[in-house]
């Protein structure tokens, strides 16, 4: 059997606790596993397995949903998984994997960002944007130390996108960018590049760097950033806190995506292999994830996986994505995340003002999926 993932940090935890696990518990099944670059993996995945090829099981977000039941290159597992299969996960998991009334994944975690800020540099974190932003300009003179990272793409800062009013489609399923809450939305991460203190970074990994250095105060992120956060400064001097709100807008919540990642089972897979495909997603999804939520600070979405042990930041990743925005497994979502990164990038560099970089963003992703 072939499995393929995008993980980063967390792959260490896979080959060397969960694959040996897994060969343990299943002796006679041979495991293959492809680490294939994050950016790369959803393409790969459907080129292939439009070809009749690819892995038997793919880990990835549950916004690739709709474009792959599209290309018809994923199994509905309803009829593998059972009656009692559904009974097994976090209902917002199954929410998340759901597609035209049939559930196309078995959903290993539940994910989004909050805020995370070393506990040397900011010893308490900020409640609303204008602190956010007043606690980064105290760092603007100190050299090699940055108050805030400002990750520059859409994903990571999508939560201000709604907060601000705005979305990516309407109740319809058609894209409406080109909103006053997309400007609002522009706006307000104009202000934050321009706040001395604040570091931008298309490139998460150099945000990330920082941190890790110990010399980033705040920044967005994941609880799959945890595990090599803990390793590079401590576990001790991190602290995870909610999404600033919104100072300018009555101090209103952000709404930040929240994502599902789940695993897939290939339309090629037939009958037998089907079936140990989605033996194993079911064994990943809870023995597997168990690893990953102990030593990664993931949160899963199985209800048989236990919470890590002592783990203090549980509790706020929940109530961040109680507020948060499913990540939405609309097909024309894969066409989104290129041109809505390209309307921040051309903003923040000072190419469009942002209601015209809305316009652009929303005619481009209308012509795309036309």
């Amino acid at each position: 059997m072939t499995f393929w993932h995008g993980l980063g940090t967390e792959a260490k935890t896979l080959n060397e606790q969960i694959v040996p696990a897994f060969t343990q518990a299943y002796p006679n099944v041979k495991l293959n596993v492809l680490q294939v670059p994050f950016d790369q993996l959803q393409n790969k995945y459907n080129t292939e397995a439009s070809a009749g090829g690819g892995p038997d099981v793919l880990l990835g977000p549950s916004d690739w949903i709709g474009a792959y039941v599209e290309a018809d290159v994923i199994k509905a597992i309803d009829d593998l998984g059972g009656d009692d299969f559904k009974g097994g996960y976090n209902p917002t998991a199954i929410a998340g994997v759901t597609f035209e009334e049939k559930i196309y994944g078995v959903p290993q975690n539940i994910n989004g960002v909050a805020l995370f800020y070393n506990k040397d540099l900011v010893t308490t974190a900020p409640a609303t944007t204008d602190e956010l932003l007043a606690m980064a300009s105290e760092f603007g003179s100190t050299a090699g130390q940055y108050g805030f990272g400002l990750i520059s793409n859409f994903y990571s800062n999508a939560g201000y996108l709604y907060g601000y009013g705005g979305h990516v489609f309407n109740d319809e399923g058609d894209v409406d960018l080109d909103s006053d809450g997309t400007v609002d939305f522009l706006t307000f991460l104009q202000k934050v590049k321009g706040t001395a203190g604040v570091f931008t970074q298309a490139d998460q990994g150099a945000v990330e760097s920082l941190f890790k250095e110990g010399k980033l105060g705040m920044m967005f992120n994941g609880p799959w950033f945890q595990q090599g956060a803990a390793e590079a400064i401590g576990k001790d001097k991190i602290g995870v806190a909610r999404l600033p709100t919104i100072a300018d807008k009555d101090n209103a919540e952000p709404k930040p995506f929240v994502g599902v990642t789940s695993l897939y089972i290939n339309a090629n897979d037939e009958d037998d292999q089907a079936k140990l495909a989605f033996e194993f997603a079911r064994w990943m999804s809870t023995s597997g994830t168990q690893f990953l939520v102990d030593q990664a600070g993931q949160l899963p979405a199985s209800t048989a996986v236990q919470p890590a042990e002592g783990d203090p930041f549980a509790p706020i990743w929940l109530e961040q994505y109680a507020a948060g925005i499913p990540l939405p497994s609309n097909p024309k979502m894969s066409l989104v995340w290129t041109p809505v990164g390209d309307m921040i990038t051309k903003v923040l560099e000072g190419q469009l003002p942002p209601d015209e970089a809305a316009k652009e963003a929303q005619e481009t992703i209308e012509t795309a999926s036309s």
